[in-house]
């Protein structure tokens, strides 16, 4: 293994506490960065059925498809970032760069070409897997950041904590106003009106992104050599807690699926288009209240203990609304709220222990890799929208889902199983990886002090 070294831009006594200004250029960011990603999440399935007109199974394996070459591709784009080195940093660069191509492609995904069927099944394939590599692009780099503000696990923990709860705005608001401003656009043609409701906030999302350019300083500067393919596989195989946390990633993936589900949902189930946004908006409150409360259960339970403790508690709430059904909606609501709120403890701790895992990987390898440790998030981030969207193309498919028309019952009980029990049996298996953390605060602290002893040295 090649060793490195590492230094503080800032005076050591600095790097216990974030400056203000870099922690809201961060939450700025990522809320700018969630803007694109909420809008992938929530519409994409909906737009590539009903928008570009494809049968529901193609897509799903479309979207899989994509996912098998970000196998392939995010590791390499990982390694990209971290042989990275300009006289802006790292990791800043790509947040100046990448955001406007990444916004076009997003508008591309919600323009029909007026193609066959075969034409637009290509000219989907072309623009998702294009979209995929550009929004790796800002990804990997945007988390990495978080990994050289601080040395502090606890720093961190606080600052991802703050911007997971704001930057969840960016998911959910356009969620809820993407389908009211298409209707006011276009409301004979909905495919138009998604399309320039998409591009503004598609254009929206990219200020807030470079915030991170402009506004965030990379303290900890590692110097390193150039690091090597075998390099990666190889802190990637000793470093236990990043394959632990990964395997528990890719376990939650259908819990994804009432994303993809709930336009459906709303369409058909509930019988207004409109309910998404109410949904949303609750979710949106659920999730924030969540996030908000997620540091506090990290001192009580550690991180370990908070997802298997809320992973118990959503299974028993999945089966329960299973059985109530969504005939009165203060029951979808109620569920809705108390859902959200006991999954955002999750989305606030994969990148807090990807981090963690950064500092254990150098602890045991000498090598320091944000990019490669992050880049195996966003990759199975993707998955688990590819997954959950699958699933829901599957079900839709075998029972019969027809685009723009009155549903029949077997599918709309599909749409409900999509929202119920198929993020149910995710919160089970998450259970089997988490189980073997053994990453403890403890250990860290006493990590962190290793390595500053190591770096004075």
């Amino acid at each position: 293994m090649t060793s490195q070294t590492a230094t503080i831009s800032d005076h050591k006594e600095d790097l216990d506490v974030i400056p203000r200004k870099q922690s809201f250029s961060f939450t700025a960011a990522l809320g700018g960065q969630n803007i694109i990603f909420g809008i992938q999440l929530s519409f994409l399935m909906y737009a590539f059925t009903d928008i570009l007109g494809l049968l529901p199974a193609a897509v799903g394996t479309l979207v899989l498809v994509a996912r098998l070459w970000d196998g392939f591709n995010d590791p390499l784009m990982g390694i990209l970032a971290d042989r990275t080195n300009t006289r802006w940093g790292k990791f800043r660069p790509w947040l100046l760069f990448v955001p406007v191509p990444l916004a076009i492609v997003t508008t591309l995904c919600f323009y029909n070409p007026g193609f066959s069927y075969t034409g637009t099944l290509i000219y989907a394939y072309v623009i998702y897997i294009l979209w995929g590599m550009l929004y790796t692009l800002t990804d990997i780099p945007i988390w990495a950041l978080s990994t050289v503000m601080t040395r502090s696990s606890s720093a961190r923990t606080k600052m991802v904590s703050i911007a997971r709860s704001f930057s969840t705005m960016g998911i959910l608001v356009p969620t809820i106003l993407i389908p009211v401003l298409a209707e006011k656009f276009s409301p004979e043609d909905p495919s138009q009106g998604y399309f320039y409701s998409v591009a503004i906030f598609a254009v929206l999302s990219v200020p807030l992104i470079t915030l991170a350019f402009f506004g965030v300083k990379e303290r900890l500067v590692v110097k390193r050599p150039k690091i090597r393919l075998s390099d990666t596989v190889n802190v990637f195989r000793s470093n236990r807690p990043l394959q632990l946390v990964f395997l528990t990633m890719l376990c939650s993936s259908l819990t994804a699926a009432p994303v993809s589900a709930v336009i459906y949902f709303a369409t058909y189930n509930l019988g207004d288009a409109k309910q998404m946004g109410i949904i949303s908006l609750i979710s949106m409150l659920g999730m924030i209240i969540g996030m908000a409360f997620t540091p506090m259960m990290i001192k009580r339970i550690q991180k370990k203990g908070v997802i298997i403790a809320t992973s118990i508690l959503r299974v028993a709430l999945l089966s329960l609304y299973f059985y109530l059904g969504y005939d009165d909606l203060i029951t979808v609501y109620v569920m809705t709220f108390v859902l959200a709120t006991l999954n955002s403890p999750f989305l606030v701790l994969q990148p807090i222990m990807v981090g963690d895992s950064v500092d254990y990987a150098e602890w045991k390898t000498g090598i320091r890799s944000e990019g490669v440790a992050f880049s195996c998030m966003t990759f199975a981030n993707k998955v688990i929208t590819a997954l959950g969207a699958f699933a829901v193309g599957l079900i839709l498919s075998m029972t019969h889902y027809v685009a723009g028309t009155s549903q029949t019952q077997e599918a709309m009980d599909g749409i409900f199983l999509a929202m119920t029990v198929l993020p149910a049996i995710s919160c089970v298996l998450m259970l089997i990886p988490i189980k073997f953390y053994s990453l403890t605060d403890e250990k860290l602290a006493e990590i962190s002090k290793e390595l500053e002893v190591r770096n004075e040295k």
